[in-house]
Order: structure tokens, then C-alpha cells, then sequence
């Protein structure tokens, strides 16, 4: 895996803290204004180039071609913006954008970012389940209710399966009493329940930590089966290549 960073340096840490749990380490590109900025990408061991004003080296670097995801973290939406044109011909298939003024989210999402965090949103946990598909996310945002719990899965992977929503609000609804299940778009709309998991879909869990972590385990259990399934009509589908 490759990405490639454009942060200031007050985005630095919460951003390269996070993309260095990535396993297995992704070669990373960092861009920046800032020596603050170079010396945490070189404590990391990331190769790290200078922004100029004009941003004309970030059109020359050809290589950004086969980069898998890009991180835009300036501290202003101009600076995003002018980024992103930058990077456009690149084709970069996962470009996640910080967003500080909502009046600006269509411009960042017509010149092609695919995820937009707000910035008063912008968490540690936010960026992670952003960045780790196919994973959950579990988080205790009410401090007075310590065991009310919330677990984030990013389908990515996944969305192969064609898994019906409502199945996962079945299973997850039956299984975990109490719990309130939702399925959302990648652009933050609510899934009906008649279409399947895409990717970049959310499932939410919301409710005590025991329930939710009974309806967490089962939609693991459904997302087995269909992976189980999957796995047969694929090995078919060789068979009959070897053999027709």
C-alpha cells in the first residue's frame, strides 16, 4: 500500500500516529511547509519533500500514479483545494480530505475527495476507522455511561459479498437486544434496507457494551457465511476453466 500526506504541522501528529499502525507498513510520501512537519516524518522513517507556494513539483511527481489513498490535512480549505487539483490527474483512488468550512464541502467533493472529515470531527478514532477497512471501531463517547458503547465497521473488502442490509439489521437486531442498528452510505445518507452493502458503507452499533458486542458477533457470523460462500463459487469457477 501507498499514501501519500499533505498535513501542516498541526495536523501532523494524529495523522502519521495513525497511518504508522498500518500493517503491513505502507511506503508513505509526506509533503508539507514545515520542518516540524520533516522531522516527524523522518522519526517515522517516511520520505518527506517541501512544499512550494505554487505547488507545480506535486504535478511532476509522476509516481503519485500508483498511489492507493491520499491524506489532505492543511489548516485551510484553500489549501486542500488547490492540492487536490494538484493530485487530480493522479487518479488516486481514496483521497481523504479535512474539511474547516461546511459551505466549502461540494468544491473539495467536485475535485475528487472521496472522504471529507469536518474538522471538529476530526478524532483519532474518526481518521482510523477511515483508513483500517474491514475493521470495527468501538468508542465510549458518553463519559457519564461508561459501558454505553458505539462500534463503526467500514465495509470495503466486503462489498464483494452483495450482503442485503437487512440481513445485518436481522441478525444484529436479534441477537443484540437494545441495540440500535444503522447502515449509512459513504456520503453519510441512511442505506435502505432492500439494497446491499457497497463500499465505503458504515455499520452502527449503538447500546450497552454487552449487547452490542453479541450483535457485533453476529453480523461476523453473517459476514462469514456469505465470505464462505464466495470462497465455493470462486473455486467452481476455476474448476470449470481447468476442466471445460
Amino acid at each position: 500500500m501507498k499514501v501519500f500526506i499533505a498535513i501542516s504541522k498541526k495536523y501532523a501528529r494524529p495523522v502519521l500516529d495513525v497511518v504508522h499502525m498500518l500493517k503491513p507498513r505502507p511506503r508513505v510520501l509526506v509533503v508539507g511547509y514545515d520542518e516540524e512537519v520533516e522531522a516527524l516524518s523522518k522519526y517515522y522513517g517516511y520520505e518527506f519533500r517541501y512544499l512550494d507556494n505554487n505547488l507545480e513539483q506535486l504535478s511532476s511527481i509522476q509516481e503519485l500514479q500508483e498511489y492507493d489513498m491520499a491524506i489532505l490535512a492543511q489548516d485551510e480549505d484553500s489549501k486542500n483545494v488547490a492540492i487536490l487539483k494538484a493530485i487530480k490527474q493522479f487518479a488516486i483512488p481514496v483521497i481523504i480530505v479535512l474539511l474547516h468550512n461546511t459551505n466549502n464541502r461540494d468544491i473539495l467533493a467536485n475535485e475528487g475527495a472521496t472522504y471529507i472529515i469536518n474538522v471538529d470531527e476530526f478524532l483519532y478514532s474518526n481518521l482510523y476507522t477511515l483508513i483500517y477497512p474491514d475493521t470495527w471501531i468501538e468508542a465510549s463517547p458518553i463519559a457519564a455511561l461508561p459501558k454505553f458503547r458505539i462500534a463503526v465497521y467500514r465495509v470495503f473488502r466486503r462489498a464483494l459479498f452483495n450482503i442485503p442490509v437487512s440481513e445485518v439489521m436481522k441478525v444484529a437486531g436479534e441477537h443484540g437486544p437494545g441495540v440500535a442498528v444503522f447502515c449509512f452510505s459513504r456520503f453519510g445518507n441512511k442505506v435502505p434496507n432492500d439494497s446491499a452493502l457497497e463500499t465505503g458503507s458504515y455499520i452502527v452499533l449503538a447500546g450497552f457494551e454487552e449487547n452490542v458486542e453479541k450483535a457485533l458477533k453476529e453480523v461476523e457470523k453473517l459476514f462469514r457465511k456469505y465470505e464462505e460462500v464466495y470462497a465455493r463459487r470462486y473455486s467452481d469457477i476455476i474448476r470449470l476453466r481447468e476442466y471445460g
